[in-house]
C-alpha cells in the first residue's frame, strides 16, 4: 500500500521533497525482502536487526537526496545550518582524569560537556573543572538497579546536571526509569536502545523521560528516528539524538538534528581519531559543528581511508 501523504501544512514538504521521501519509502521494503520475509518494520525493528535495516535506510536516503539535489536536512523540512556541539567524553573513572579531560575540552572551546561515569566524587571532579557557568551532562549506561539510580540521582543534584542518561538497568524497565524521573529534579535522558518508535511511544507514555535520544543507526534509520522526535515534541519532551558516532550515522544524525533539534546541543566524540572517511566534518571549532550542504547526507567517504583500514576484501552476497 502506497504512503499516505499528510497535508504540506503538516508536514513542511514541498512536492520534490515529498517526492523523494516517498521514493525512500517505496525503495525501501524492497531492499530487504527475500520474498519470505514480511516487508519493513514488522520483524526488523527490536535487536540487532535495526542496524542493518538501519544502515540501509540511511543509504536510501542519501540516495534520494542526491536525486533531488537536496540535502536531507532540507528532505525533511529543515535547513543545513551550524549547531552546537556538545563533547562527549570517554570514562576515566578517576576524578582526577576526569578533570583533566573537561580542562582539554574546555581548551578547545568547548562550552557543552557529557561524562561517562559512575563514580559520584568523579562526577563532582568535573563541575569543580569546569565552573557553574558550563553545561555538564551525565551518561551512566545503564550501571543501576531502580532503587540505587533514585539514590544516586539525589546525591547527584548538587552537580546541577543538565541531564542524567540511562541510570537503570535493564534499559528496557521504562516504569522503573519513571519511578527514577519521580524521584529526582534531575532531567532523566534515554532513548539510545529503544527498539523502534513504538518502544520510544511506550517510554513517553510511561513517562520515565525528559529527553528523547533515539540512535538513527539502532531504531531503524532516518524514518524512525524523525518519527520518535515527533511523537517526543506531541508529549513536550525534547529531542536530542544520541551520536557516538564518526560515519554516516554520524551525518544522518546531523541532518535530523537541523530539522528537529537546531537550537539543541549535539552529541560529538571527544577524542584524536588516527583517520576519519568524512575528515574535518567530524571535528568541532570552538563548540561547533556545521551540516554539510551538499545533497544527500552531504559528503561521501573517502574511499582511500576505507581501504585503508579495511579487514579484508568486500563480501557481495547474491541471490
Amino acid at each position: 500500500m502506497g504512503a499516505r501523504r499528510l497535508p504540506d501544512h503538516q508536514c513542511g514538504l514541498d512536492d520534490t521533497r515529498w517526492a523523494c521521501v516517498h521514493r525512500v519509502r517505496c525503495l525501501r521494503p524492497i531492499a530487504i525482502d527475500d520474498g519470505d520475509v514480511p516487508p519493513f518494520p514488522y520483524p526488523w525493528t527490536n535487536g540487532s536487526g535495526g542496524v542493518p535495516l538501519s544502515a540501509i535506510e540511511i543509504a536510501l536516503w542519501d540516495i534520494a537526496g542526491k536525486l533531488a539535489s537536496l540535502p536531507v536536512a532540507s528532505l525533511l523540512g529543515g535547513t543545513p545550518r551550524e549547531l552546537t556541539a556538545y563533547a562527549s567524553l570517554l570514562r576515566y573513572a578517576e576524578p582526577e582524569l576526569v578533570a583533566s579531560a573537561v580542562e582539554r575540552a574546555l581548551s578547545q572551546g568547548f562550552r557543552h560537556i557529557k561524562l561517562h561515569e559512575v563514580r559520584l566524587d568523579t562526577v563532582a571532579a568535573a563541575r569543580a573543572a569546569c565552573g557553574e557557568s558550563v553545561w555538564l551532562a551525565l551518561d551512566t549506561n545503564c550501571p543501576w538497579t531502580v532503587s540505587q539510580s533514585i539514590e544516586n540521582a539525589r546525591a547527584l543534584e548538587a552537580s546541577r546536571l543538565a541531564w542524567l542518561e540511562e541510570p537503570v538497568w535493564p534499559p528496557e524497565d521504562h516504569a522503573g526509569l519513571a519511578r527514577v524521573r519521580a524521584a529526582t529534579t534531575l532531567p532523566i535522558a534515554a532513548g539510545e536502545n529503544a527498539a523502534g518508535v513504538h518502544d520510544v511511544a511506550t517510554m513517553l507514555r510511561a513517562g520515565s523521560i525528559d529527553i528523547c535520544q533515539p540512535s538513527v543507526i539502532k531504531i531503524g534509520g532516518i524514518e524512525a528516528v524523525a518519527q520518535a522526535a515527533i511523537l517526543a515534541r506531541v508529549h513536550g519532551v525534547d529531542y536530542v539524538p544520541h551520536c557516538f558516532y564518526f560515519g554516516p550515522g554520524f551525518l544522518a544524525s546531523l541532518h535530523l538534528a537541523a530539522a528537529f533539534a537546531p537550537e539543541g546541543a549535539f552529541e560529538l566524540f571527544f577524542g584524536d581519531l588516527q583517520a576519519s572517511p568524512y575528515h574535518d566534518a567530524v571535528r568541532a571549532r570552538q563548540g561547533r559543528l556545521s551540516v554539510p550542504p551538499g545533497p544527500g547526507l552531504g559528503l561521501d567517504p573517502d574511499m582511500e581511508v576505507l581501504n585503508r583500514y579495511r579487514l579484508g576484501p568486500p563480501v557481495v552476497i547474491e541471490s
